[in-house]
């Protein structure tokens, strides 16, 4: 991703993105629920974590299949398929939620129009382990909720944040700060920003680390 990336562009383009997938799955006689209606968390009966998740779009189709729409404006990655799936596996065990136990279909929709589809039958205990042996998938982009980072650890597979709301959680950050720590930490402050802009692999840990460690954030 450059350095240049502009977040507005991006948030209007997925925006975008969603509303037009919206308006063609109404078309087709879908129900429909999007984002926010869509959230949901579930705890680990083995390590108490709670894990949560937000899917852009979940459409019940008229002869009943239920799917989860991801969309994505940049370009094709195994990672995308792996956040489908863990929506996709994590969902029916949420507690309380309407889809409890339920089967889901997923599909990530790129901005070109073009899809990758991702069959129910490929959810099972054993889905981790497939992701890292077939897929090749070793890493999964994810949105800001610390929820993600110990449900993708126990998986197994790495995480980083996505640029976005890496952005978002260095604002927050920041803005926490008192003016005096501001004033102090101006140069690391100043990193984190130029860490943010340049997106090296390790950014989000680095942007975290320079926060807890020298801004003593918590």
């Amino acid at each position: 991703m450059p350095s240049d990336f502009d977040s507005a562009k991006w948030t209007m383009e997925h925006t975008d993105l969603i509303n037009a997938l919206v308006e063609e799955l109404e078309e087709r006689g879908c129900q429909i629920f999007i984002e926010r209606q869509n959230s949901f968390k579930v705890e680990s009966s083995r390590s108490g974590v709670v894990v949560g998740g937000t899917p852009d779009i979940i459409a019940v189709h008229p002869d009943r299949i239920v799917t989860i729409y991801d969309a994505k404006t940049g370009q094709e990655s195994a990672s995308h398929i792996a956040q489908v799936q863990l929506y996709m596996y994590l969902l029916p065990k949420a507690q309380g939620g309407r889809w409890r136990g339920g089967k889901f279909e997923g599909v990530v929709v790129y901005a070109d129009g073009s899809e990758k589809r991702i069959s129910a039958d490929s959810m099972d205990d054993a889905f981790v382990s497939r992701l890292s042996a077939e897929l090749g998938v070793e890493e999964v982009v994810t949105d800001d909720s610390t929820d993600y980072a110990s449900a993708v650890e126990e998986s197994g597979l790495s995480r980083q944040q996505c640029l976005v709301h890496m952005k978002r959680t260095l604002g927050r950050a920041k803005g926490r700060l008192s003016e005096r720590i501001r004033e102090r930490y101006a140069r690391v402050l100043e990193r984190l920003s130029e860490i943010v802009r340049e997106l090296p692999f390790d950014g989000a840990d680095c942007c975290a680390g320079q926060l807890t460690g020298k801004c003593h954030v918590r």
